[in-house]
């Protein structure tokens, strides 16, 4: 389901390792746009969900179409620029954000930036492919891409 897109927040400066970070609010109203930046954002509170949005004259317009849903204590990556498609963050009641440089996440324990990332990229994955298959049990399940099952004769068929 889509819904139409309002004013955007251009993207927000992380601070550095020696800045403290301030929270910063986000509500349905004023999403954040997540590219333009080489940034990292925490979600200190609340749920944010993503949607992509297509640009006109570098300005978001129409619809937004759901990607996912981050929650508080999780991560959001900057993402690169494009012509014609954002992704905006929107959040929900009592959510706001903490920016952050690459110097901060790289200064949490190791153990801490695999999770959160890999999280992220899971996240924004199955936003852009779907759910994936639970490996390596479905692997043995799905039959190779260049062979099908005969029902009738119960052995692979090659075709294609």
């Amino acid at each position: 389901m889509a819904t139409d897109t309002a004013a955007v927040l251009p993207f927000l400066a992380p601070t550095t390792v020696e800045g403290t970070a301030e929270a910063v609010p986000l509500d349905a109203a004023t999403p954040l746009r997540l590219d333009g930046g080489r940034g990292w954002w925490l979600v200190q509170s609340g749920m944010v969900d993503l949607f992509a949005v297509a640009l006109d004259r570098g300005e978001p317009v129409g619809r937004r179409y759901p990607l996912c849903r981050i929650s508080a204590g999780e991560v959001i990556a900057a993402l690169p620029v494009d012509t014609d498609h954002t992704v905006i963050a929107v959040g929900h009641l009592d959510t706001s954000l903490v920016p952050l440089a690459r110097e901060n996440v790289a200064a949490w324990p190791a153990g801490k930036q695999a999770e959160l990332i890999d999280h992220w990229l899971e996240a924004v994955a199955a936003a852009v492919f779907g759910n994936g298959p639970a490996w390596p049990q479905a692997s043995r399940a799905v039959p190779s891409p260049y062979r099908r099952r005969n029902s009738s004769s119960r052995r692979a068929v090659r075709f294609g």
